[in-house]
């Protein structure tokens, strides 16, 4: 039994934070704008894998090439510099976040389903988190997905919260 109303908003916290995560993860830009990472290009993306080839090599092969697409998928290296090259190459964090979701999309079309691009976490924490929290940006998502996700984090809480307050009671 939560013996203090301090505990029971602390957990009510960790519990909202559990069902937003959803959110976050499929949030999208594309969605917000419209565009489809299979068709419309990321000149940002574009930009940056260009660099990337130019400065790295495929172990084994002593050279790299633009369109060696499952090799560079594959590379830690690229896939690190990737990230890092995004936030100082696009002009701005919409552009990051499109050309996230379209290297994304780039890699699982190579057969890579699990690939992610982890943006640098100060980049997500500065300026730029204003953004990636804003409500379109995590609007976003219920383009992409299905009525359940919204439905499921609202029973989650509103269950959550119930417990809560009847142990606190």
């Amino acid at each position: 039994m939560i013996q203090s109303p301090q505990l029971a908003v602390r957990v009510l916290y960790v519990l909202s934070a559990l069902v937003i995560l959803p959110y976050l993860a499929t949030a999208s830009a594309a969605a917000q704008f419209s565009l489809n990472p299979s068709w419309d290009v990321s000149n940002c993306f574009l930009e940056c894998h260009q660099r990337i080839v130019a400065t790295i090599q495929i172990p084994g092969t002593g050279h790299n090439q633009f369109q060696w697409i499952t090799r560079n998928c594959e590379n830690d290296d690229w896939k690190n510099l990737l990230a890092q090259c995004l936030p100082m190459t696009c002009s701005s964090a919409p552009d990051v976040a499109y050309a996230k979701e379209y290297a994304e999309n780039f890699c699982r079309r190579a057969g890579f389903d699990e690939f992610e691009v982890d943006l640098p976490a100060e980049y997500l924490a500065g300026p730029n988190k204003v953004y990636f929290e804003s409500r379109e940006y995590l609007d976003s998502s219920s383009s992409t997905q299905s009525g359940i996700l919204p439905l499921w984090g609202t029973v989650v809480v509103a269950g959550a919260s119930v417990i809560a307050m009847a142990k606190v009671l």
